[in-house]
């Protein structure tokens, strides 16, 4: 049976999220990469003209590209080596951690958006609809915000002598909520 709190697995696994990370990382530029045109180069050279709907596009592509950028700042250099994890100081990196939460809050709220959006399409643009979809948008992207500032905390566990991240625990309950509400 696997120990899960042993030093050995935690670092096993931390440089196993690390591959992870970087590959992802990969496959996601590349895909940027193949859709740029579509979009994009499309609306940079004006051959699109540019509607409301392309925000919360635009803002998912780039929150979740910018959520994998942090994630590998915080893993890679001076923190992926086992002396600087495992000291308190490390544990300063909560104004990254914030961005990386933001940042995946919002990308996904805003993917949410992009599946109102075809909702309110698929309903001709009916006014009912487009404000209470439109309206469960605004709230669950500022909630999204929101909840990346407040929910998020990072503190040291002298047990395994490392730095952890955990949700706050007065924002459980939002936490909970947010991702129900978003799946």
């Amino acid at each position: 049976m696997v120990n899960w709190q042993s030093p050995e697995v935690i670092e096993r696994t931390m440089a196993a999220y690390v591959i992870i990370v970087y590959v992802l990382l990969g496959v996601y530029i590349w895909y940027l990469i193949l859709s740029f045109h579509h979009v994009e180069l499309e609306l940079l050279l004006r051959r699109v003209r540019f509607r409301i709907a392309h925000i919360p596009y635009l803002v998912a592509r780039y929150a979740h590209l910018a959520t994998l950028a942090a994630t590998i700042s915080m893993t890679s250099g001076k923190h992926s080596s086992s002396d600087t994890i495992s000291t308190p100081e490390s544990c300063s990196n909560l104004a990254l951690m914030r961005i990386v939460s933001v940042c995946s809050d919002l990308a996904l709220a805003t993917s949410n958006c992009n599946l109102a959006i075809r909702a309110i399409a698929l309903w001709r643009h009916d006014r009912k609809i487009s404000c209470v979809l439109g309206g469960m948008c605004i709230v669950d992207c500022c909630f999204a915000i929101g909840l990346g500032f407040t929910g998020v905390s990072v503190f040291w566990t002298s047990q395994h002598t490392i730095c952890t991240i955990g949700v706050n625990p007065r924002a459980k309950p939002a936490v909970l909520c947010f991702y129900l509400f978003s799946k």
